[in-house]
């Protein structure tokens, strides 16, 4: 049995260096993925706008046919009936995002807002319990960003709705890639350094 102490954790977030530098990785990559996607989204608004509605109608449309299948097989059972209500409505709602793409969009849009202020609030949230200055930092900002897309959708409806959905979702992809980078090179280095100090 080794009697080597065990090296303690990073006060980032309390992890140990190995967790830290398996950290590092996911986050990078998942950093690098979301700027581009966000650069994307920014670059060719109308076209993320209108994938994501197919994208979420079809979504609806596969889930709720899947639960009424379900609901089908189960007759008899306690719950069926709510199951095959429930499925149904996930199918008609999926139905209605894609025969009528500008009406989906709205409602998208609105969503995507409310969406954006509880994201942003968590975000903020989370912001304090970092240790580093500097992924503080960012991930404040990155916060504050955040709860601004989502004031300035909910007040500006449904004006720019075509467009603005693909737009504020590639700012705020843009500015989690950043955070994400950030969080990732905090790691690399407090790990590297609680692992060089044991």
């Amino acid at each position: 049995m080794s009697n080597e102490p065990t090296p303690p954790p990073s006060p980032l977030l309390n992890l140990s260096p190995e967790v830290l530098q398996r950290h590092a990785k996911s986050a990078r990559t998942a950093g690098w993925i979301c700027l581009a996607i966000g650069i994307a989204a920014f670059i060719l608004p109308g076209v993320f706008t209108l994938g994501i509605e197919i994208l979420i109608g079809t979504l609806l449309l596969i889930a709720g046919l899947t639960q009424v299948f379900a609901a089908f097989g189960s007759i008899g059972s306690k719950h069926w009936f709510l199951a095959m209500v429930t499925g149904l409505l996930s199918a008609v709602v999926g139905v209605l995002f894609l025969t009528n793409p500008l009406k989906g969009i709205i409602t998208l849009t609105i969503l995507l807002g409310i969406f954006f202020l509880v994201s942003g609030v968590a975000r903020l949230i989370y912001s304090f319990q970092l240790a580093g200055k500097g992924s503080r930092g960012i991930s404040i900002f990155n916060a504050a960003i955040t709860i601004l897309l989502g004031v300035l959708i909910l007040s500006g409806w449904p004006e720019s709705s075509p467009v603005i959905l693909g737009i504020f979702l590639g700012i705020d992809l843009i500015f989690v890639g950043i955070f994400l980078l950030t969080y990732s090179s905090a790691c690399k280095q407090q790990g590297g350094s609680s692992g060089e100090g044991n």
